[in-house]
């Protein structure tokens, strides 16, 4: 949960206006966050990352504000690609080239209940003589990285975009639990555990980057057509495929009803002592692994549609993107910015949008461009999020570098 929660600052940018170097080379550097959640607010995520005390007041007052169902998610992206333009193209809007990339990418998902959030910040002190409901959490971590070729071909005023690249699966974590609960007894003679989940998980301890816990391939397909000047509309899907994990990849079951017994109270304000088995004894007696018998994932996909349009050539101009992902509890977004040049050099802009693991966002965005060799856009979609921390969190940006050659 600490990894997921440390995902606040950066995403995804949209078509930003001539987005590499006029060079028949570019060296293209890329990485973008999207995350989110629906009721956790920024304070108190803030509160919990730098390991600060959270007082009773603050957990009261958060508590209070969570729904029985709650949601939080992040996406984290990050790519280098070198890309080789055609001469003859060097003054077109869209320019055709041929490319070589390495992405990674990785996503969380999280679904929790009032009660998990309670038990995991009170204990289980404040359900004395109170069932618990840990039903219907649900967890997903999916990381994995692309080695692509692509092409961009030029045709009029259209451009079709290809990559088809190799993916190796890094780590892969699905946990859902069903009907479950916690009850304790009062005064803590006894507590009653339910639990009814089901987990996939690759090996945990190969988890490191380019592990290859799994294979597969992957496309991504682009159309954009340059209808006014320098201004377009495009349609884009990403990570369109599927992943095969390895023989590692176990499935873990448990459905077990138990009693804990021999709890030890020194007081009534101090949390439960409980007289347990061994985690090994537990886990043997509750949790029944085997081989996954389907090991075969689908890739989470994106469909987006992207607009580009400038009011005023080189000086003033709209990116708008609609995106919908086909994974977990990420919404459809729609993401825009509207964006000044008053330097050659120097361009700024302001952001909004909605969707995604976000209920809203927004914020600034810089773009700064050096002896026509270097450019920087750095996006910090959700500035006046951060600034207004008692509202649901939200961590979206992304910074950009490309270098002409």
């Amino acid at each position: 949960m600490r990894v997921l929660l440390l995902l606040i600052v950066f995403s995804e940018i949209l078509y930003s206006q001539d987005t590499d170097t006029k060079r028949t080379f570019n060296i293209v550097w890329n990485t973008q966050l999207d995350a989110g959640s629906d009721h956790v607010s920024a304070q108190f995520i803030s509160k919990y990352l730098r390991g600060g005390f959270i007082s009773q007041s603050t957990k009261d007052a958060f508590f209070e504000k969570l729904e029985s169902e709650n949601t939080a998610g992040a996406i984290v992206s990050s790519q280098i690609t070198l890309k080789k333009y055609r001469n003859s193209d060097d003054d077109a809007v869209l320019r055709s080239n041929y490319s070589f990339g390495i992405d990674h990418f990785s996503v969380f998902d999280a679904v929790f209940t009032k009660d998990i959030f309670g038990l995991y910040f009170y204990g289980n002190q404040r359900y004395e003589d109170i069932k618990a409901d840990l039903s219907g959490m649900h967890f997903s971590e999916l990381s994995f990285q692309t080695i692509k070729l692509g092409l961009f071909q030029r045709v009029s005023k259209f451009g079709f975009g290809i990559n088809v690249g190799y993916v190796l699966g890094q780590s892969h974590i699905d946990i859902t639990t069903k009907k479950s609960s916690i009850y304790t007894a009062p005064d803590g003679r006894y507590i009653d555990f339910s639990l009814k989940a089901n987990a996939l998980t690759t090996d945990i301890d190969k988890s490191n980057f380019f592990s290859g816990q799994g294979e597969g391939f992957a496309v991504d397909l682009k159309l954009v057509y340059n209808y006014m000047n320098k201004s377009l509309l495009g349609f884009q899907i990403d990570r369109l495929g599927n992943l095969n994990w390895n023989d590692d990849y176990k499935e873990q079951n448990v459905d077990s009803i138990y009693r804990f017994e021999g709890v030890n109270i020194t007081s009534l304000l101090d949390s439960f002592t409980l007289d347990l088995k061994s985690p090994e004894e537990l886990k043997d007696d509750f949790v029944k692994t085997r081989p996954a018998s389907d090991k075969k994932i689908s890739l989470p996909t994106s469909y987006s549609f992207v607009l580009h349009h400038q009011f005023v050539e080189d000086k003033l101009w709209l990116n708008s993107k609609f995106n919908f992902m086909n994974y977990g509890n990420y919404k459809p977004s729609l993401q825009c910015d509207l964006n000044f040049q008053p330097l050659k050099i120097l361009s700024i802009g302001v952001d909004a949008g909605i969707g995604g693991y976000s209920k809203w966002n927004a914020g600034v965005n810089v773009g700064i461009n050096l002896i026509d060799r270097i450019k920087i856009d750095i996006q910090a979609r959700s500035l006046f999020n951060i600034l207004n921390l008692d509202k649901p969190a939200s961590g979206i940006g992304s910074a950009r570098l490309v270098i002409g050659l």
